[in-house]
């Protein structure tokens, strides 16, 4: 059985999106500040597929939005990647279909 569906906002799903086709992380700042999405550095040495939905930040309600969903997971610090559930969720309900 594939993930449930869930109300998400246009900006997760575009945060969503872009993190793991674009192989982007997001980085927290303290407080309610947007947090930065970032790219990985395979995409800083070469071009992307396509431009980012996203530029530069993500507000933090969004963020917290993905990671209280189970979508995204600290990696370190203050990083945060994309969880074996949100590449479920994006696989079952985002990716566009051949």
């Amino acid at each position: 059985m594939g993930p449930q569906f869930v109300a998400m906002s246009i900006e997760a799903q575009h945060c969503l999106t872009d993190m793991i086709e674009l192989e982007m992380y997001l980085e927290r700042f303290s407080g309610e500040m947007p947090w930065a999405i970032c790219r990985k550095m395979r995409f800083v040495r070469e071009k992307p597929p396509r431009k980012p939905y996203l530029r530069g930040t993500v507000s933090s309600a969004t963020a917290k939005a993905l990671l209280q969903l189970g979508f995204i997971e600290r990696a370190s610090g203050e990083t945060f990647v994309v969880s074996k559930t949100g590449q479920a969720y994006y696989e079952q309900r985002l990716k566009p279909r051949a």
